[in-house]
């Protein structure tokens, strides 16, 4: 799901809380959502851009030292 098309994301949301929780989730008395890309303190700009694919993770051993 894209950043800007927030009501299809709160959507897929609910849908997906349903699935897991039962449809009594789908229908939550409040619903909270924070894009935190956007949060000056939390993201860089390298979490801004959407992903097209999930990153490719190495192993904690790839970056120890000699």
């Amino acid at each position: 799901m894209q950043r800007g098309h927030k009501q299809r994301l709160i959507e897929a949301i609910r849908v997906q809380l349903s699935d897991i929780y039962g449809e009594e989730a789908a229908r939550p008395t409040g619903f909270f959502y924070r894009d935190w890309t956007c949060e000056r303190y939390t993201a860089t700009e390298f979490d801004r851009p959407p992903m097209c694919e999930h990153p490719l993770y190495q192993s904690a051993t790839t970056f120890a030292h000699p």
